[in-house]
């Protein structure tokens, strides 16, 4: 159950956690550093999380808190090789498990042709989120093997609010509530205790 719960929390990152970029093909995100809070909702229910960013988006990592009842559990997803791969690490048991990032465009200030192309991005218009002007954008994303139709609202190439539908039916939302900008994100937000060992994901089939 528990390693469930960590893989289920991975796959809703799509809207909280993004893949790095190679910061020598340039900066990701137009800020230099950021703690987000954001509130993500499925049909599990609604997760409260926390984005951390520093050096434009070189460290990314979030924390969430899931409710399970009565009980509350406590995750952290930090980036690694570039945004290739998280670890998400359950901050209760002292467990972690590496598995590849979801599958997204990296770079939202620098879309390449190939990723509109790949991903169908269109830009359709924008919003405010969380008091940030936001550039909407519509583009198809597929998970564990489902297909989703995805709306992101971008700042500063920092996605704001996401949104996904399978089939028509809202199945994911994230939004922002509250973003500080350009302020001192503490190093050990990026890290993993070393007591911790870090496993490979079991599969999920």
């Amino acid at each position: 159950m528990k390693t469930t719960l960590l893989i289920l929390a991975s796959l809703l990152l799509t809207g909280t956690l993004s893949a790095q970029l190679d910061p020598t093909a340039g900066h990701r995100y137009g800020i230099r550093s950021a703690i987000i809070k954001k509130e993500t909702k499925s049909m599990a229910g609604a997760i409260a999380n926390t984005l951390y960013f520093d050096n434009f988006g070189d460290r990314e990592a979030t924390e969430m808190t899931m409710k399970m009842g009565e009980e509350e559990k406590h995750l952290r997803v930090v980036a690694e090789d570039g945004g290739r791969m998280n670890v998400t690490l359950d901050l209760d048991q002292k467990k972690a498990f590496r598995m590849p990032a979801p599958d997204q465009p990296r770079n939202f200030r620098q879309l390449s042709p190939e990723d509109i192309e790949r991903f169908k991005i269109k830009e359709v218009g924008t919003g405010d989120v969380a008091g940030k002007p936001c550039k909407k954008y519509e583009m198809e994303l597929t998970q564990s093997g489902v297909k989703l139709r995805a709306t992101v609202w971008i700042w500063e190439g920092i996605m704001l609010r996401y949104e996904a539908r399978y089939q028509g039916n809202l199945m994911v939302t994230d939004e922002a509530s509250e973003v500080e900008e350009n302020v001192a994100v503490p190093a050990d937000k990026f890290a993993i205790p070393a007591e911790v060992k870090v496993e490979a994901a079991p599969s999920m089939n």
